[in-house]
């Protein structure tokens, strides 16, 4: 989920964030109530959530509202899910998720999706994300995949989408990327032939890559890294222009 707010239009937002868990075994599960719980932020909705006993093939879905500060840096919820299923004590059951946003800020300020370690008013308005990632040939979204440990894959082909965008308006700041630092990599291995053209005011570089994903492990990850410098009006410290993001499925 891409937020996109400028540092001056940031602020206390309401939002709605849904919960969902499920057993899929042929038998019931007994939830641990002390250790079956939901978080947004660091406050615990455990009083919303339905502890009761899970019958077998059955979900359950929560949804809560909830105000962020999209002036933050991120936000994030989690969800826990312990207990066991019904052959026996010793049948335990685990599940956890993990969601995580970084606002992206087109102005360049500091925090969220820019990364931007510059200050005051020569912030770069430079961008970075991993704006997709879908099975391929399907095109179902990373995110709403479900996968059982007896039909995971070592190599399930994946397509990611990088961008990366300029937002300056000010006169002609362009911004020359630095190829050995603008990197993308998925999991630890990097995207070859990144565009890392000078990127004009304005303008935004893409890049799709297709590639093999190890859906039996916990989690995989894409992350994207852009550095460069602001042409106009010199090159100095205060022209240095930065951004970083990084995005998980679990």
């Amino acid at each position: 989920m891409d937020i996109i707010r400028p540092t001056d239009a940031c602020g206390m937002e309401d939002m709605m964030f849904s919960f969902n868990y499920c057993n899929n075994e042929s038998t019931t599960l007994e939830l641990h109530k002390q250790k079956t719980l939901a978080l947004i932020e660091t406050d615990p909705i455990v009083p919303n959530l339905d502890l009761a006993n899970i019958p077998p093939q059955t979900c359950r879905t929560i949804t809560v509202p909830k105000t962020i500060n999209t002036c933050k840096g991120f936000f994030s919820a989690r969800l826990k899910v312990e207990g066991w299923r019904g052959d026996g004590p010793g049948d335990y059951c685990y599940a956890w998720d993990f969601f995580r946003s970084y606002p992206i800020r087109p102005d360049g300020g500091d925090g969220g999706g820019g990364g931007n370690p510059n200050t005051g008013d020569n912030d770069c308005a430079v961008t970075a994300r991993v704006k997709g990632c879908n099975l391929f040939p399907s095109g179902d979204d990373c995110d709403d995949i479900v996968v059982p440990l007896d039909s995971c894959n070592e190599e399930e082909p994946m397509i990611f989408e990088f961008e990366y965008c300029n937002f300056e308006t000010d006169g002609a700041k362009a911004i020359t990327l630095i190829p050995q630092k603008t990197i993308a990599l998925i999991e630890t291995v990097s995207v070859s032939d990144l565009d890392t053209s000078k990127l004009l005011p304005g303008q935004c570089h893409t890049r799709r890559e297709l590639r093999k994903v190890n859906t039996c492990k916990r989690f995989f990850s894409a992350s994207l890294k852009v550095e460069g410098w602001r042409e106009f009006p010199y090159y100095t410290d205060g022209n240095y222009c930065y951004a970083v993001r990084h995005s998980s499925v679990r």
